[in-house]
């Protein structure tokens, strides 16, 4: 594949981010339809009001950027004798496993995993897991580093979700069973 011409490259970013102001849009107006507070906690309109608003805010930013000439591709170092560009240009080694094929199909599998385990393992437990294998065998740090960002985005999962938004998550019935 020959690298795009600007004007070329440019369409082609208007028409994404055009694509995610629209889906911002459906979301925002998706998120309508709930209330955005219920009997003063925290409704169900409130996430995708602001995920929505989030992801049209940046849309704009990246049609303004697309149109005006600016395209995110400009700050990417020229291909060298016709070469084309991957995700692996861009990684600190040549054994690092970002963008591997292997990796990716490892992370989907996971995750569909972690959504059939997660009823009887629990939700947050499952992200705690997801987030070990993930940061341990696809990303190759050490196990330290794996268990406690596990434990972090477990620690912040909770925080967020059961005690800061009061959204009750999928205990799991292993630990009901055990009387958690």
């Amino acid at each position: 594949m020959k690298f795009l011409r600007t004007s070329e490259r440019s369409a082609g970013e208007v028409i994404c981010a055009l694509s995610f102001l629209a889906l911002g849009a459906f979301v925002v107006l998706d998120g309508l339809q709930y209330p955005v507070m219920a009997d003063g906690i925290v409704g169900p309109g409130l996430m995708p009001l602001v995920w929505g608003a989030s992801l049209a805010a940046v849309a704009v930013v990246l049609v303004v950027n697309a149109l005006r000439g600016a395209s995110v591709m400009d700050d990417l170092p020229p291909p060298v004798d016709g070469e084309n560009l991957s995700i692996a240009d861009f990684a600190e080694d040549d054994t690092e496993a970002a963008g591997k094929p292997t990796t990716v199909a490892g992370i989907l599998i996971l995750m569909g995993l972690s959504v059939v385990l997660a009823p009887a393992v629990g939700l947050i437990p499952m992200l705690g897991v997801l987030v070990f294998v993930c940061v341990f065998a696809f990303e190759r740090e050490g196990f330290l580093t794996a268990a406690l960002m596990a434990i972090g985005s477990m620690a912040a999962a909770w925080a967020l979700f059961v005690w800061l938004f009061e959204v009750p998550v999928p205990v799991g019935s292993v630990w009901q069973a055990m009387g958690f």
